[in-house]
């Protein structure tokens, strides 16, 4: 009888280890996945500013364009550097064929990079023809 008493012992002793164990195993992997989670939040929110920053950059360009094409062209050494708040972009290249101007930004955030070729209309109103963003240039 003291035997059969020892083995039910063993097996709920056996049996609270095993479930101890994977619930901690649950904990743990719950705790790492937030943990994270937190992260990929950061960086999704980083590349939205990064991407907020080369768009800025592409109306600067536009903008700069209509105000004298040429004169923007030729008297400009890029990449040029751009300030928008407290950040900054670069324009890395403006070209002209007719009927299109085509420029190359890059804009960073926390390790977040952007970078984007825009092809525009190069008379008024300036229309985008094309909008890509690219891995490199």
């Amino acid at each position: 009888m003291s035997a059969r008493k020892t083995s039910q012992g063993f097996i709920a002793l056996t049996s609270s280890i095993i479930v101890g164990t994977v619930l901690l195993i649950l904990v743990i992997s719950l705790a790492f996945t937030s943990y994270y989670s937190r992260f990929s939040i950061l960086d999704a929110e980083s590349k939205e500013v990064s991407q907020g920053l080369a768009e800025g950059c592409v109306e600067t360009v536009i903008l700069k364009y209509s105000q004298g094409k040429n004169s923007y062209i030729t008297s400009t050494t890029f990449p040029e550097e751009v300030n928008i708040g407290s950040e900054t972009c670069s324009i890395v290249s403006v070209s002209h064929s007719t009927p299109f101007a085509n420029t190359q930004v890059k804009a960073s955030f926390n390790k977040a990079v952007t970078n984007l070729e825009v092809e525009f209309f190069d008379t008024s109103p300036f229309e985008i023809n094309s909008w890509e963003e690219v891995a490199n240039f």
